[in-house]
């Protein structure tokens, strides 16, 4: 119970000398009445000791108590409405080395969860500005949820009992017909702040092929309030040096607020080429694909939720793919992907916009 208050003592560094933490306060604790599981002795000792140590924590001036209503003034007037939120969750409870980072902004809400390679696994489009009447008198009495786009819990993420993945955003290294997901791998990361933005480093992981073993450095780079987040996938050590590795960089999206998968038919999968080319597909299930060399953007156009992303390469010559799924695979899948060699990268730009 410490461990999970010096936690949000520790998101202070992230967001400019703040944190916020919600502790219910009220006689439930106590009841005899075995309102919760625990023994009654049980959990008066514990409310005790959760007040006597907030009850320090404050003496020392460390952090100051307020109502709901009190820290919603507070935020209004010290946290501009443009600035983002950020997070660098770790384990602490349990003593794992597990880590996620978390941002928000303007444009969307996004986690990155570093056992699984950096994966971004929970996307919502706050770009779209949905809205979304809920409770009583509404078509979502229960659901409040901001839909999401990625959502790897429920909708598989990396691993599914059917062909393709499911919805996530991640990476694959290839390599002489064997191919490696980042996601299957464990790493941890760092936080660091730029001019208006904000950045992830990622732990590089190694990756081990039949004949190769390769290690792969990414970094994160936020762009407050655009909805653009820059993505390097850097190749920067290998047991072979002439060895030439393929960087796949993809999304596998759909929408949602729950695990039931909802429909797509009608969004719109493209990819654009420098020669002025644009390959179009309104999706229906049907398991189509498409790619091109030289690319100037892949886009999936989600009308259900009002939403655009897009991958923009930004290093050159790149291929671009989309792929349509079908109803027991129902994602949409877009990509970009290069052949790197030692200490060379492929650069993304994955962007968030309100579909028009």
């Amino acid at each position: 119970m410490y461990n999970l208050v010096d936690q949000y003592q520790v998101m202070k560094k992230f967001n400019k000398g703040f944190s916020y933490n919600l502790v219910y306060v009220g006689p439930g604790w106590m009841g005899k009445g075995g309102r919760w599981e625990a023994d009654y002795r049980i959990l008066k000792k514990s409310y005790e000791d959760f007040l006597a140590y907030y009850g320090q924590l404050k003496h020392d001036e460390k952090v100051e108590d307020m109502t709901m209503t009190e820290f919603a003034d507070w935020f209004r007037q010290n946290q501009p409405r443009s600035g983002p939120l950020v997070g660098l969750w770790k384990d602490l409870l349990y003593g794992t080395k597990n880590q996620a980072f978390w941002y928000a902004d303007s444009k969307f809400r996004v986690q990155i969860d570093l056992k699984q390679g950096g994966a971004i696994t929970d996307l919502r489009p706050y770009a779209s500005k949905l809205t979304r009447p809920c409770g009583a008198g509404t078509k979502a009495n229960q659901d409040a949820s901001y839909p999401y786009i990625v959502h790897s819990r429920y909708r598989a993420g990396a691993f599914t009992h059917y062909a393709g993945e499911g919805a996530i955003k991640s990476c694959k290294v290839r390599y002489q017909g064997e191919e490696v997901d980042l996601s299957a791998c464990r790493t941890t990361g760092t936080y660091d702040e730029g001019p208006g933005s904000r950045i992830l480093n990622i732990r590089p992981v190694e990756v081990k092929f039949r004949k190769l073993t390769v290690k792969i450095a990414t970094t994160y780079t936020f762009s407050e309030n655009t909805g653009e987040i820059e993505i390097s996938r850097k190749f920067i050590e290998s047991s072979d040096p002439d060895a030439m590795i393929e960087i796949d960089e993809f999304l596998a999206s759909c929408w949602g607020t729950t695990e039931y998968p909802e429909d797509l038919t009608g969004c719109l999968l493209s990819v654009a080429g420098k020669d002025g080319a644009r390959n179009e597909l309104s999706y229906d299930y049907r398991c189509r694909e498409f790619a091109a060399d030289d690319i100037t953007s892949v886009e999936a156009v989600i009308p259900h939720v009002q939403t655009k992303v897009s991958m923009l390469p930004k290093s050159e010559k790149c291929r671009g793919y989309y792929e349509e799924g079908y109803s027991f695979a129902p994602n949409l899948k877009i990509g970009i992907s290069k052949k790197i060699g030692l200490n060379q990268e492929l650069v993304t730009c994955l962007k968030v916009e309100q579909a028009k």
